[in-house]
């Protein structure tokens, strides 16, 4: 399975998440390839350094991270498309209307709620530990779901 992450910048949100969940489908045995990008980002731009330093503590390196804007490449190249906020979905739709059954919300995939995740840019430390914890739960909840969903098409 090939899982995209988006956001806006590529450089907190979607790479915490690529990075994180990689790692965790890893330690459940998934086989996913997972990539990132933003909706309005440039091209090769690093992680911010409080993504760096949260993801740190959980033994996961995003030094190597570059931001990549969303393209029909990546579009295309995706199973699944997760996004963190309403108007990255509504983009996503706007120019790929064909990518309609793979676009969710991170939250509504996860089979709980529709509720942005918040951009914690330019916020202290604390908000990126709080969206550390907020990805961990939600991305284990997909990983349920996508492991029930392997389970049910067998």
């Amino acid at each position: 399975m090939q899982i995209l992450f988006v956001c806006t910048g590529n450089s907190c949100r979607s790479p915490m998440a690529a990075a994180l969940f990689k790692k965790m489908a890893q330690d459940e045995g998934l086989s996913v390839q997972v990539q990132s990008c933003g909706i309005a980002t440039f091209l090769g731009m690093g992680a911010s350094k409080e993504a760096i330093e949260v993801l740190r503590h959980v033994d996961i390196d995003l030094l190597g991270h570059k931001s990549k804007p969303l393209n029909e490449e990546l579009v295309n190249w995706s199973d699944l498309i997760l996004v963190m906020e309403r108007r990255h979905k509504n983009r996503v739709l706007e120019d790929w209307p064909e990518a309609k059954n793979k676009v969710f919300l991170l939250t509504e995939f996860a089979k709980l709620e529709e509720k942005d995740i918040i951009d914690p840019v330019g916020k202290p430390p604390e908000v990126y530990e709080g969206l550390l914890m907020d990805l961990k739960f939600y991305l284990s909840k997909i990983i349920e779901v996508i492991k029930n969903e392997s389970n049910n098409s067998k």
